[in-house]
């Protein structure tokens, strides 16, 4: 993805009648960006894979046989990570926020370029605060942070309303300041799916009221071959967008089916260019 930031805030990474619909909506306050995991990178390699790397070498260590070549699969690698001689199902989570918390003080260039475009609402699906940092970095400093916790309801959080002064960073995903927050796990998907659907613990309604036929997307970053991201999308109502871009990633293969389904259902409208 080309970004070139120019005094008029024009973005050139599309086609022009693409650039120009989705330059308008972010001017008026009609696009949510939603960010996936290939978005939050140090050294060009995305932190869930970094992280996924680091428990892979427990693994090593304690010479649990495994495929090298799903060193990158976080689900999997948890999965055989669970196989050592006394870890219990909540070590995942508490290397999470020991690695994140050392890992995430770098602010990848692509979300500081991001940063300066007027979003209202950034919904984050990574365990990191790399958005919210680069927010701040900028000159941000009204942004606000929330993250949903799918195992129980925090019903003192107050979601203040958002706008390009005040903006707002939400991650669906937990966050790893609370380690049982966060979505690593198969198991984790499930129950979060679960949650979201049922609506138990809900998202702030400040949040999803957003998602409606007024509103366009900006999706950068996501494995779109993941099983329960078309639920995901169902649930927070995406396929009544107006439209939505999707940046596809060359860090993930999509088949031409997937691409052809998420294009039918949720208007998907894809493009392939180098993000920078």
């Amino acid at each position: 993805l080309l970004l070139t930031l120019k005094p008029a805030k024009y973005i050139q990474f599309m086609d022009k009648k693409q650039s120009i619909k989705l330059l308008e909506a972010i001017k008026n306050g009609r696009c949510v960006l939603i960010l996936g995991p290939a978005a939050s990178k140090i050294n060009d390699k995305p932190i869930i894979e970094l992280f996924s790397a680091y428990l892979s070498e427990e693994l090593d260590v304690e010479n649990i046989d495994y495929d090298k070549k799903q060193v990158n699969n976080l689900q999997y690698i948890i999965q055989k990570y669970l196989n050592i001689e006394n870890v219990v199902p909540t070590d995942p989570a508490d290397e999470a926020f020991t690695f994140y918390k050392r890992q995430t003080r770098q602010i990848p260039a692509i979300l500081k370029s991001l940063a300066r475009l007027p979003f209202n609402l950034i919904i984050n699906t990574t365990p990191d605060d790399l958005f919210f940092k680069a927010m701040q970095e900028v000159g941000k400093f009204k942004t606000s942070f929330f993250y949903y916790h799918f195992r129980k309801e925090d019903k003192d959080i107050k979601i203040p309303d958002f706008s390009e002064e005040e903006p707002v960073v939400y991650n669906l995903y937990g966050h790893f300041s609370n380690p049982d927050s966060l979505v690593l796990t198969e198991a984790d998907r499930m129950q979060f799916i679960s949650s979201v659907v049922k609506n138990e613990p809900r998202i702030p309604v400040e949040i999803t009221s957003e998602f409606d036929d007024r509103k366009q997307y900006l999706f950068l970053g996501f494995d779109f071959e993941q099983w329960h991201l078309p639920l995901l999308f169902d649930s927070l109502n995406i396929e009544e967008s107006a439209a939505a871009f999707v940046h596809q990633s060359s860090q993930y293969n999509l088949s031409d089916f997937k691409e052809e389904f998420l294009s039918k259902v949720f208007r998907f409208q894809f493009f392939e260019q180098k993000m920078t």
